[in-house]
């Protein structure tokens, strides 16, 4: 029976995902909306810049609300089953310009990642179900280390997504726990 209530969830955020309501506190997020409870002055819209980007990074865009305006667009694949999740990032050669993963998950926990067979640096960034950045995690890969020697890298909280972008994405958008993440298909 639980499985199929981790179906269900997931079947609902990928509605909300391509239906572009997906937000703060659940509020409609198609990128056009500003969000609730964000600090852009006066309500100004706020969207997400298009990005120009190269298989499979074209599910959606991805960027984060930093100072009332959107910061960082990326374009990113999306992992929303269990595989793809469990897959992320690994054996990777290099990650484009622009280009990132989003982990989506059916319901808000701690959360755990590791650069297991990960040959790319990356930054991960733990989101909330409130789509607030909880931390960030900067990550190097680690050949030739023990499954059991891996390090962790765990959210500061109970995180729904996870962005995962080439290292210093974070540092050089100013990206900081609070900022709002806003994803657009």
């Amino acid at each position: 029976m639980p499985e199929t209530h981790g179906a269900v969830a997931v079947l609902v955020i990928l509605l909300l995902i391509t239906s572009g309501c997906i937000g703060a506190g659940g509020s409609p997020r198609n990128g056009t909306e500003p969000p609730n409870g964000s600090d852009t002055e006066g309500g100004e819209d706020v969207t997400v810049p298009e990005v120009d980007a190269p298989e499979p990074y074209t599910d959606a865009t991805a960027g984060f609300v930093i100072d009332g305006e959107v910061r960082g667009a990326i374009g990113v694949e999306i992992a929303e089953t269990r595989r793809e999740r469990a897959v992320g990032l690994m054996e990777r050669d290099s990650l484009p310009d622009g280009t990132g993963m989003l982990f989506v998950y059916g319901s808000a926990a701690p959360r755990s990642f590791w650069m297991k067979n990960t040959l790319v640096p990356l930054d991960i960034v733990f989101v909330g179900s409130d789509m607030r950045v909880l931390n960030i995690e900067h990550a190097s890969p680690e050949s030739g280390v023990p499954e059991d020697e891996l390090n962790r890298y765990g959210s500061d909280g109970t995180a729904q997504y996870v962005v995962e972008a080439e290292r210093g994405y974070a540092n050089e958008t100013g990206l900081s726990p609070g900022d709002e993440l806003i994803v657009s298909r």
